[in-house]
């Protein structure tokens, strides 16, 4: 469902925040709740609307400043690879 529909349902106006949008439903869902004689399928697209507007934004991708665990374990293993000598080869 797009916002437009949502708060044409809900009649909400664009600028609505979402204190409004859940006021609004609040009081439609007391008139069309199925357990108070309501319609189910009205019912539904009002929770649907209610999804839709009140539907945050994902969280922001955080940047991580330290590389990840793995490549730290393949770098410290090189380190200690280079740092020390190869062990001698066995006289068979």
């Amino acid at each position: 469902m797009d916002t437009f529909t949502a708060r044409r349902l809900l009649g909400l106006g664009a600028d609505a925040d979402r204190t409004q949008v859940d006021a609004a439903f609040r009081s439609l869902a007391r008139r069309h709740h199925p357990d108070r004689g309501g319609d189910p399928s009205h019912f539904r697209l009002l929770l649907e609307a209610r999804a839709t507007l009140t539907r945050g934004r994902p969280p922001p991708l955080r940047v991580v400043s330290s590389p990840p665990w793995w490549r730290m374990l393949v770098l410290s293993l090189l380190s200690r690879l280079l740092r020390e000598p190869p062990p001698p080869p066995r006289a068979r």
